[in-house]
């Protein structure tokens, strides 16, 4: 029977500045169908750095992966995406999930990433009781609000389609080096996605994008960029130009920087990049 996971050789290699951190060494593991594995070990043993690799979320400084057959060093990144959505599961402790969601509208979420859950359309003209009726289920949300939101923000989406052919389109197209416009947008034109909300969208459905976490923050005033936490345009126009200049010179792009950077600080078995 073959594996249904296979690594061979893997390493993980983390560089912040001129210091390079080991987080995988020659890893070599099988997972065959039906097998339930669990992955222990202490802090910062490079739990989180093996899982990120394995399902397709970064990429192996050295050796393979294999899953269901497939070489993830060998797939583009479109054809990755397509292998984690039909193929790989991810259940963060603090990570990826929209904190104005529960956990239910957070899978709705990725349903929609999937195509087959939601349909903008008849979110954006629903009938108002219908959503008095949803805006009464505590089973979705703890607020109000935040359902309404989701109505707003697929009108939103709606906009952005018709004057750009499709809201993905928009999203992909904008440029990378100027992430905090596009942050912008979401926060003037959508409904509660500003701040933290709209930075995790943006990563959760693969936009490359940088949040300022305790441990990001930490290793940014360590490398001069900031010297408190972000409070203003003018500490993201900064970064912004400090992410820029790393991604030119390593190739990487902002999310892979941000992790980087979190994983520079140390305790990354708690998922804060």
């Amino acid at each position: 029977m073959e594996p249904i996971l296979k690594t061979e050789n893997l390493w993980k290699l983390y560089h912040a500045g001129k210091v390079e951190v080991p987080a995988l060494r020659g890893v070599n593991f099988e997972v065959q169908p039906g097998e339930s594995v669990a992955v222990m070990g202490p802090s910062g043993c490079g739990k989180s750095s093996l899982l990120y690799v394995i399902g397709g979320l970064a990429q192996a400084s050295r050796g393979k992966v294999l899953v269901d057959g497939n070489d993830l060093a060998e797939l583009r990144d479109s054809e990755r995406t397509k292998l984690r959505r039909s193929k790989i599961g991810f259940v963060f402790q603090r990570f990826n999930l929209l904190p104005t969601l529960t956990a239910r509208g957070n899978i709705a979420i990725a349903q929609y990433i999937h195509g087959d859950g939601f349909d903008p359309h008849r979110c954006a003209a629903m009938p108002e009781d219908k959503l008095d009726a949803l805006l009464q289920d505590s089973r979705i949300v703890r607020h109000g609000a935040k359902i309404q939101s989701v109505v707003a923000n697929a009108r939103f989406l709606l906009d952005l389609a018709a004057e750009h052919a499709s809201a993905a389109k928009f999203i992909a197209g904008w440029p990378d080096a100027d992430y905090v416009g596009l942050l912008e947008v979401l926060k003037k034109r959508g409904n509660r996605l500003g701040g933290d909300t709209g930075m995790r969208f943006l990563r959760g459905i693969g936009k490359p994008a940088f949040i300022p976490t305790g441990d990001v923050v930490a290793a940014l005033i360590r490398e001069g960029v900031l010297t408190k936490a972000p409070g203003g345009k003018g500490d993201f126009k900064t970064m912004q130009q400090a992410f820029n200049r790393w991604s030119a010179e390593s190739g990487r792009d902002l999310t892979e920087i941000s992790r980087i950077l979190a994983m520079s600080i140390g305790d990354v078995g708690h998922g804060r990049r």
